[in-house]
């Protein structure tokens, strides 16, 4: 057995106060930092939030995979033995 030693970030995000994240990689790099809106809970107004390019990156890639998830449940077949 081989073991591959990585150096991996964990790093706990809070998008607003009441969503808060924590992601592991040993890929993408925490900076950059972009600038997003994003609507406070209960009120009608937005907030700047910085957001690291960890999470950028994250949201970028998983849509593809929410829209395989979809047309797979979409189109499933179901097998029987």
């Amino acid at each position: 057995m081989i073991l591959h030693l990585t150096r991996t970030l964990r790093f706990p995000w809070c998008d607003v106060v009441y969503s808060a994240v924590t992601v592991d990689t040993s890929f993408s790099p925490l900076e950059p930092f972009f600038d997003v809106k994003r609507r406070v809970r209960g009120y009608k107004y937005e907030i700047n939030v910085k957001m690291p390019n960890l999470i950028n990156s994250f949201n970028k890639h998983m849509g593809g995979m929410d829209h395989h998830d979809w047309l797979d449940g979409l189109y499933s077949i179901k097998i029987h033995s």
